[in-house]
């Protein structure tokens, strides 16, 4: 069992997210305002996981946050993978990553570089956030943490944008009693709405769109999935799993960040509905 799927269960709440069904659409992460200078810090920095990255894909200069202008790996064009850093109405901060249009659907020469871009920007972004446990639980108030996102990105093939969630168990008692399996066609929404804008066009036929899922396997397992792959997917990993604590979503065959981002914007709507007055 992930040791920080045992962690989490005592955790204050520090960051949570959300998916914005705008043209763009876009993962929206928030973060405690206690946290932000912390956060600041560890992402200014150009430490070994920035230079591979660099490396690894030929990026252009990583730019750090900044409230003034958009931060991250430079996608094609020399946009910013990640906006200005904003403040939601409860004084957290607001982190916005626009989904980039690949282009698969049609495009001669699709933009594979932005996509790789903001998947490297989002692993650096979550890889710091792992860093805040040290920020004093007094000062971030009485909410736990519900969800914690880790992923990373490689130049290869085969599973080479690896995504993985730690539900805890108070995410797990939101979710709703299910006897029988449970479908949850607002993350398929969701996830189908960000692959459309990964893709390039419309994915409504049916034969491709129903297969964009969630659903609650009795007592309390969760699974996405998604079409255009090879069963691609979350899957709670139930090796070793202790009563009392939530469990690891795992990936399976999530190969190309087009994949990734899809779930990702699966899991952000996820967090939405168990904690809609976020």
């Amino acid at each position: 069992m992930n040791p920080f799927a045992l962690a989490l269960e005592a955790l204050p709440r520090w960051y949570d997210l959300a998916f914005e069904e705008n043209a763009t659409r876009t993962i929206v992460v928030r973060t405690h305002p206690h946290v932000r200078d912390r956060m600041l810090n560890e992402l200014m920095r150009e430490d070994h996981a920035v230079a591979s990255y660099v490396e690894a894909f030929g990026f252009g200069a990583y730019v750090p946050p900044s409230e003034l202008r958009g931060w991250g790996f430079p996608q094609h064009g020399n946009r910013s993978s990640g906006e200005p850093i904003g403040t939601d109405v409860r004084g957290w901060n607001l982190w916005r990553f626009p989904l980039p249009h690949i282009g698969l659907g049609g495009r001669e020469h699709p933009d594979w570089h932005s996509a790789y871009a903001l998947s490297a920007t989002l692993s650096v972004f979550f890889s710091a956030l792992d860093g805040m446990r040290g920020v004093r639980p007094e000062d971030l108030g009485n909410a736990r943490q519900l969800m914690r996102v880790s992923m990373s990105v490689m130049k290869r093939s085969c599973y080479g944008a690896p995504i993985s969630a730690t539900l805890s168990q108070e995410a797990l008692r939101r979710l709703p009693p299910a006897e029988t399996p449970l479908a949850f066609p607002d993350i398929g929404r969701a996830m189908r709405l960000a692959c459309e804008r990964l893709w390039g066009e419309a994915l409504d036929d049916d034969a491709i769109a129903r297969h964009f899922e969630a659903y609650l396997e009795p007592p309390d397992q969760l699974h996405l999935r998604m079409p255009l792959g090879n069963a691609v997917g979350l899957d709670p990993e139930w090796n070793g799993r202790l009563p009392g604590y939530g469990y690891d979503l795992v990936c399976h065959n999530t190969d190309m960040p087009l994949h990734q981002l899809t779930l990702l914007a699966g899991l952000a709507r996820l967090h939405e509905i168990l904690d809609p007055d976020t």
